[in-house]
């Protein structure tokens, strides 16, 4: 997929994210759930729907 972003919140734990920035005011935020990850077809769905209509994109891998 695409290149990943990483944002420390410890010093042993980070939390992966794909980020896209447009010049839109709207942006797509897609928070995964059960038997989805953030390298999934869902998210690869919405990054090219978002790029197609040039908005923000957002998609954390998180864990808890």
């Amino acid at each position: 997929m695409s290149n990943f972003k990483y944002l420390k919140i410890s010093k042993s734990k980070k939390l992966r994210y794909l980020s896209i920035n447009r010049s839109s005011n709207l942006s797509i935020v897609f928070l995964h759930g059960f038997m989805s990850d953030i390298e999934g077809d869902k998210t690869k769905n919405f990054l090219k729907y978002s790029k197609k209509r040039g908005l923000g994109f957002l998609a954390v891998e998180y864990s808890g």
